[in-house]
């Protein structure tokens, strides 16, 4: 079975983007957990900060069952970064889930707005890197 969902750097080992499909099936949370560890182990600096691509998301997988994935909880984990037009009561219970989690969290619009953040707060990106 193919992934509806993509992963990519944007600077590898420091940034990476998660592209989220329309809906993703629960059967796919498990293997996106393992990808997401997978490049945790390739963190750079001290921390690997994630930007979710929700634009095209138009149902939300179940936050408990988000809640359980293991990378959410990884002590590697920097900022996670959600952008995309977010439904109101989508928006509170990840807005819920992230104080739950005490993550360093914020929500845009737009992906360039989230991108734009993340070089504002992390001085120890590096500002000569290519972006993949």
């Amino acid at each position: 079975m193919s992934k509806r969902y993509t992963l990519e750097w944007h600077l590898k080992g420091y940034v990476l983007i998660a592209r989220m499909p329309k809906t993703i099936p629960e059967v796919e949370l498990d293997a996106m957990d393992r990808d997401f560890l997978v490049h945790l182990e390739q963190t750079k600096g001290d921390f690997l900060h994630l930007v979710f691509d929700l634009t095209e998301q138009v149902r939300m997988p179940d936050l408990r069952r988000m809640q359980s994935l293991k990378f959410v909880h990884d002590a590697r984990v920097g900022w996670i970064l959600v952008a995309g037009n977010i439904h109101p009561v989508s928006k509170f219970l990840i807005v819920m889930m992230a104080k739950i989690n005490r993550s360093k969290f914020q929500m845009f619009n737009t992906m360039p707005e989230a991108i734009d953040f993340l070089h504002s707060v992390d001085s120890a990106l590096p500002v000569n890197a290519v972006s993949k």
